[in-house]
């Protein structure tokens, strides 16, 4: 995605002239200037969400959890009134690469998107820092993030409905795969225009 620049160096060329009938050469040099151009490192992401498993981004520190349990161990046996704790964030871990970021949603086999699974059970979508398709597949981060920086999370934890009975709960699996790129992709105004641009099918289908 990154445009490498090769290195360039310029020299200058010696004058020669040409005096009555011999050949008097004129000679000097200037000092030689090297211009070099490095390529970035590349733009790299990370994914982590603490409230779920426990595990944080590399070299941080844990984050105290509210709900005083990790939500991959409530989730194995999810009852009507569970709120399961899940926070997916990115974290840009590139050098000095600022980046757009997107997150793809699936919910399972059995579920295909948000409709299906709010029948019973209900996820805190954080619509102020990211927007959403239509049907909570796919997530656009709404700024760009800056080398080193992490999002905030997409959603904070899932609730399963009071009313929710085993005619309308089934199996669901949330399963969440960050996306960034760079954020000089010319010719696009949007973040989501262009993510959608650089990684097409594979985010947006």
């Amino acid at each position: 995605m990154k445009k490498k620049i090769l290195g360039l160096a310029i020299v200058a060329m010696a004058a020669t002239l040409i005096v009555g009938g011999t050949y008097a050469y004129l000679q000097s040099q200037t000092i030689e200037k090297t211009n070099s151009f490095t390529m970035a490192s590349g733009i790299t992401g990370e994914i982590a969400e603490p409230f779920w498993d426990g595990e944080t981004f590399t070299g941080e520190t844990l984050e105290t959890n509210p709900l005083n349990n990790t939500g991959k161990t409530a989730a194995t046996n999810y009852a009507p009134t569970d709120v399961i704790a899940k926070n997916p964030m990115v974290k840009n871990t590139s050098k000095g690469t600022e980046g757009y970021v997107a997150v793809k949603i699936t919910y399972g086999k059995d579920i295909t998107n948000y409709t299906q699974l709010s029948t019973f059970a209900d996820i805190d979508f954080n619509t102020e820092k990211w927007s959403f398709n239509t049907d909570k597949t796919v997530a656009y981060y709404k700024t760009e993030l800056a080398a080193g920086q992490k999002t905030e999370p997409v959603f904070t934890k899932v609730t399963i409905k009071k009313e929710a009975d085993e005619t309308t709960m089934k199996n669901f699996d949330i399963t969440v795969k960050g996306f960034i790129c760079q954020t000089d992709v010319k010719g696009f105004d949007t973040p989501q225009a262009a993510l959608d641009e650089v990684f097409g099918a594979e985010l947006t289908n």
